[in-house]
């Protein structure tokens, strides 16, 4: 079938989930996922990095992060800290700041509806996720339109472009790792080039994280 379709890896993977969330199975109430628990070791290893590094779930919620991917997303007229779990798609569809946030608000877009369809297929019993879809698609046009196209994608690397309220405008290539022994969360690195317009940016962010304390007068 697969074949016939031709269907690249991603979209036969999501086949092969639907298929198997299709089969028959002893009726059972939907239980909750527990709410990921970030390993000491790895928070140590995100804050061990000079660039921004998040740690997400399936379900596109950051759930850990070191100080500069947290200062990345914080409001310029706040607390540079995120309140966690921070869902992704929650901001992209449903803050009207993310719309000057994003360099491509559209690619953006597209892309968090085709992972949360991915991850749909993958767990159609996650009860967060369903609770998650249908608060998106009762409160915003955009995500319902996309979310009709049924494409589906998994995350890989790519351009990151940022305009954040603070420093301006900011490009990364975004990394992912999958995290040994945490098959439904991700390690996200977000690099740029040495003596970059955003490697001056970053200078400026992890002041404004860590201002310098002024010497008494």
């Amino acid at each position: 079938m697969a074949r016939a379709l031709q269907l690249d890896d991603v979209e036969h993977e999501h086949l092969r989930n639907l298929l198997h969330a299709a089969r028959p199975s002893p009726l059972r109430a939907p239980r909750s996922r527990a709410r990921q628990a970030v390993r000491p070791t790895v928070q140590k290893v995100l804050d061990a990095l000079d660039v921004p590094g998040f740690v997400q779930n399936s379900r596109l919620e950051i759930v850990a992060a070191n100080a500069l991917g947290q200062a990345l997303y914080a409001d310029a007229e706040g607390d540079h800290r995120l309140t966690l779990p921070f869902s992704m798609p929650h901001f992209v569809f449903l803050d009207p700041r993310s719309s000057d946030f994003y360099g491509d608000w559209s690619r953006v877009a597209r892309n968090q509806v085709a992972l949360l369809r991915t991850c749909a297929g993958r767990t159609p019993d996650d009860p967060e996720l369903l609770a998650l879809i249908g608060k998106l698609s009762t409160q915003s046009p955009h995500f319902r339109e996309l979310w009709a196209t049924h494409d589906v994608l998994k995350y890989r690397k790519g351009p990151k472009n940022y305009h954040h309220p603070v420093v301006g405008d900011v490009e990364f290539i975004g990394e992912s790792f999958d995290l040994s022994g945490d098959e439904d969360l991700a390690l996200l690195t977000y690099t740029y080039e040495q003596n970059s317009p955003t490697a001056q940016a970053m200078t400026l962010l992890a002041s404004w994280i860590s201002p310098a304390v002024l010497p008494s007068s």
